[in-house]
C-alpha cells in the first residue's frame, strides 16, 4: 500500500517542489499581465506635459494606462496573431496536465494503491509532470521571445518558474519510485548462495532466500527459503 509516510526524502522533496511549483503556474496562469511596456511623452506648447503611457499583454488581454485611466480589451480568437494563440494552447494543457499530475499524486500517495497500478501511477505522474513543464516552457519562451522589446513581469516569471519546478520535481519523484518500486524491490530481495553444500551430493547448492511478494508490498513473506539443486554452479 503506497503511501506518504513510505516514502523517501528524495520522493518527498521532489513532491514539494512540484506542489510549489504547480501552485506559482496557477497564480502566473491567472493574473492578466505577463509583459509591460513603458512610454514616456511630453505634450503641449508653451508648458510641456510628460505623460506616462504603460502597456501590458497578458495571456487573455490587453491594457493601456494613461495618467490612471486604465483601459483593457480582451484577447479573443480574431483579435491577436497565430503564435498567441498557440502560446494560449500550450499553457492550457499545461494546466490541464498540471490538474491531473496533482489529482493522481495525491491518490498515490494517500490511498491504498497496490499491485501493478503502483508502476501505472508513478508512470502517469512522470509523464503529465514533464510533458507539462516541456510544454509550459515553450509556451512562455515563445510569448516573450515575440515580445522581446517588452519587459516580462511577475505573472510570467511565476509561470517560468513553476514549469521548471514542477520539472525539477517529477524527475526527483521518477528516480526515487523506480529505485523503489515493487519490481526492483524484489528483485533486490532474491539472495543466490552457492558457499554451502548439501550433504552426501557433488554439486552446489542455491538457497532462494525469499522475500515480500513481488506486488502485494503488503510487508508478507513468501515462504521459508527452499534448496535447489542444479546441474550447474549458480552465477549469484
Amino acid at each position: 500500500m503506497a503511501r506518504i509516510s513510505e516514502r523517501t526524502w528524495v520522493y518527498l522533496v521532489g513532491l514539494s517542489l512540484a506542489g510549489v511549483g504547480g501552485v506559482l503556474f496557477f497564480i502566473g496562469f491567472a493574473t492578466p499581465n505577463w509583459i509591460e511596456y513603458n512610454v514616456n511623452n511630453l505634450f503641449g506648447g508653451r508648458f510641456y506635459v510628460q505623460v506616462s503611457v504603460t502597456n501590458a499583454i497578458g495571456l487573455w488581454q490587453a491594457c493601456s494606462s494613461t495618467m490612471g485611466v486604465n483601459v483593457c480589451v480582451a484577447i479573443g480568437v480574431t483579435s491577436s496573431g497565430v503564435v498567441h494563440h498557440i502560446v494560449q494552447a500550450l499553457e492550457c494543457i499545461t494546466l490541464m496536465t498540471f490538474l491531473g499530475f496533482g489529482a493522481i499524486a495525491f491518490l498515490h500517495n494517500f490511498t491504498n494503491v497496490t499491485g501493478s497500478n503502483v508502476v501505472r501511477f508513478n508512470g502517469l505522474i512522470t509523464f503529465l509532470g514533464i510533458i507539462g513543464g516541456i510544454l509550459g516552457v515553450i509556451g512562455a519562451v515563445l510569448f516573450v521571445a515575440t515580445n522581446y522589446n517588452w519587459t516580462p513581469s511577475w505573472s510570467f516569471g511565476l509561470v517560468l518558474a513553476g514549469c521548471v519546478l514542477v520539472l525539477f520535481g517529477t524527475v526527483m519523484m521518477a528516480c526515487s519510485a523506480s529505485q523503489h518500486s515493487p519490481r526492483a524491490a524484489a528483485n533486490r530481495g532474491v539472495v543466490y548462495q552457492t558457499s554451502a553444500y548439501p550433504p552426501g551430493t557433488n554439486q552446489p547448492q542455491v538457497h532462494v532466500v525469499s522475500t515480500t511478494n513481488n506486488w502485494s508490498q503488503q510487508g508478507y513473506t513468501s515462504g521459508s527459503p527452499q534448496y535447489y539443486n542444479v546441474s550447474e554452479p549458480a552465477i549469484g
